[in-house]
């Protein structure tokens, strides 16, 4: 590239030429591409043909320095993933379905008591990675399955972190530990990793 203030050759990354110091299209004296001169008002250059660019010093910051904002967002594409959008929202719905239960029978009674993943916190934080894979589903991100990981970790620990106890006697039986909820949840979190695969290798 050639600056357009001087005619110097200069870096494409550089944010001014090393030798005015002024941002390399800033000015419109010679053609960026090719270094011949150029007129005020010239929209091509005569001798290469190419469409003259001029990023005027009172343009904005990042147009000044030269600044590929195009980087910025690489990675990034609005295009919705259909299926992992779906997996996410029924990801969100498991959260209300019991994650822990407790149940006893004896002696002509029985009771039996569940718990979903809003009343640990470990499944608290199962919940918000949730609404996050939803909002991620919406835009083809390189790390979003690392949310689906991240809510397979929590549901792991939760179902450790609660006691899972059978037992019984004389008539009488229990059973306390984690229930088919967190289970669905934590295949749907498989599920939505491996439908978040393609969207990680290809950017």
């Amino acid at each position: 590239m050639y600056c357009r203030h001087c005619g110097s050759e200069v870096s494409d990354k550089a944010i001014a030429c090393p030798k005015c110091g002024v941002p390399p299209l800033a000015e419109k004296k010679f053609c960026q591409e090719c270094g011949a001169e150029t007129k005020e008002n010239q929209m091509v250059c005569v001798k290469c043909g190419v469409k003259l660019i001029n990023k005027g010093s009172g343009s904005s910051i990042g147009s000044n320095l030269n600044i590929d904002t195009s980087k910025l967002t690489e990675g990034i594409s609005i295009n919705p993933n259909i299926a992992a959008i779906i997996v996410s929202v029924l990801m969100f719905v498991s959260t209300f379905f019991p994650w822990y239960s407790s149940s006893a029978s004896g002696w002509g009674q029985e009771t039996h008591a569940s718990v979903n993943a809003l009343k640990s916190s470990w499944g608290v934080l199962a919940f918000i990675i949730t609404i996050i894979a939803i909002a991620l589903s919406f835009i083809k991100f390189k790390w979003n399955l690392f949310a689906g990981v991240l809510a397979f970790i929590f549901a792991l620990i939760f179902t450790f972190d609660v006691p899972n106890v059978h037992g019984g006697g004389y008539g009488f039986e229990a059973h306390v530990g984690p229930a088919w909820g967190i289970f669905v949840f934590m295949g749907l979190s498989i599920l939505y990793v491996i439908l978040n695969i393609k969207t990680f290798k290809e950017n």
